[in-house]
């Protein structure tokens, strides 16, 4: 009879201490909003280009990461990583538009259950 008592008690345990548990996991990515620049957009050599848009999750944000490259070159020129601990995130970055270049512009944003979402643009500077 104890031993009975005992595996019934150590099941009981054993599925209360469960990590699954009841709790839903999240699977939903990050929506990520590049307001400007628009897509194909020309900019003048020395002028700014302004990276601005928003970041929201179903939970909670991570990190959103703003990088720019140089689209036939494949170089980095840009990247700047943001901590965000909150379900919205509002970003803004600037730099000077140089001649001849095609730039590819990514925002990647990553939530607490890193799931992990893109957004890009492309423009170029004349």
């Amino acid at each position: 009879m104890k031993l009975v008592l005992l595996i019934i008690v150590s099941t009981i345990v054993l599925h209360a201490c469960s990590k699954k548990g009841n709790a839903p996991s999240d699977r939903e990515l990050p929506v990520i909003v590049i307001n400007t620049p628009t897509p194909n957009q020309v900019f003048a050599a020395g002028n700014a280009i302004t990276v601005s848009g928003t970041v929201t999750d179903n939970l909670k944000l991570a990190e959103v990461h703003v990088h720019v490259y140089n689209n036939l070159t494949g170089t980095e020129l840009i990247d700047i990583h943001h901590g965000a601990a909150t379900a919205n995130f509002d970003y803004s970055e600037s730099f000077a538009a140089q001649a001849g270049i095609q730039y590819k512009i990514q925002i990647m944003a990553i939530d607490a259950a890193a799931n992990t979402g893109y957004a890009t643009v492309y423009v170029s500077a004349n």
